[in-house]
C-alpha cells in the first residue's frame, strides 16, 4: 500500500504491509502520463528495508521523474515469505 511523501525530481514515498505475515518487496514501480493518459516514463525501485513483516513501513525512493507530466500512478509488486 504505497503512500506518496513527496514529489518533485523525484518521488519519494512509503510502503506498509498491512498482511499478517512477511512480504518481499520486489519493486514499486511508477507510470507517467501525459495530459492524453499515454504513458511518458516508467521508473522503479524498492523499499528500505526490502523485507516487510506485518504492519511495518519502508521507505522508497525512484529517480529519473520526467520534466512534465500529467499524472502517475504508483504500483508495488511483492510476494509473500
Amino acid at each position: 500500500m504505497p503512500k506518496i511523501a513527496q514529489a518533485g525530481d523525484r518521488l519519494v514515498g512509503l510502503a506498509r504491509f498491512p498482511g499478517a505475515d512477511t512480504a518481499t518487496v520486489y519493486e514499486i514501480a511508477s507510470a507517467y502520463f501525459d495530459a492524453k493518459g499515454m504513458i511518458v516514463e516508467y521508473t522503479v525501485g524498492i523499499t528500505y528495508p526490502q523485507d516487510l513483516v506485518a504492519g511495518e513501513t519502508g521507505t522508497f525512493e525512484l529517480l529519473a521523474i520526467p520534466a512534465a507530466y500529467a499524472t502517475y500512478e504508483v504500483y508495488p509488486s511483492c510476494s509473500m515469505k
